[in-house]
Formats: C-alpha cells, structure tokens, sequence
C-alpha cells in the first residue's frame, strides 16, 4: 500500500458502521452486510481498475462525440465550399 496501516487508524479516517453511514463522504447507501471496518482491507489493484475503466469509458464518450461533431463540421464546410466554388463560376 502506499500509506502504512497506522495512517487509516487516525481520527479523521476511521470510519464507524451506524445509522449516519450513507451521509458520511464517500458512501451514497447503507451497508449491505454489517461488518466491521476493522475486518475490511481495500485492494488496491481492483479499485485502480475501477477508477481506469471509469476514466476510460469517459474518454471513448468524449472521442465518439468530437467524431460525430468532426462529421457535422466536415459536411458543413464541404457545402460552403460548394457555395464558394458555385459563386466564384457566376462571377
């Protein structure tokens, strides 16, 4: 890990199973087993995979919506260049 086990054991860590569990940052439900923190170790390889595979899917949104406004824009410009070339053969 990149922290040492007695970092997570400070006050401002430690987090408590009670009532006010899903207000507490991080957490958006109540907890689907009771157990104890004290018995819970993250793994950090599967959460790195989690947060790549989020920033990912982020990514391939944003390149699938900058190709759809490239096609956009490339049909745009290819009939304003039509229109230039049809007004510079009138002239």
């Amino acid at each position: 890990m990149s922290r040492c086990y007695s970092y997570f054991l400070t006050t401002d860590m430690v987090r408590v199973v009670n009532a006010s569990w899903s207000k507490q940052p991080g957490c958006h439900s109540d907890p689907l087993f009771a157990i104890s923190l004290d018995n819970v170790i993250l793994d950090e390889l599967h959460l790195m995979l989690r947060v790549t595979d989020r920033l990912e899917e982020g990514l391939i949104h944003d390149v699938l919506k900058w190709d759809e406004v490239n096609k956009i824009m490339s049909k745009l410009l290819v009939e304003y260049n039509y229109s230039i070339t049809m007004l510079k053969a009138l002239i």
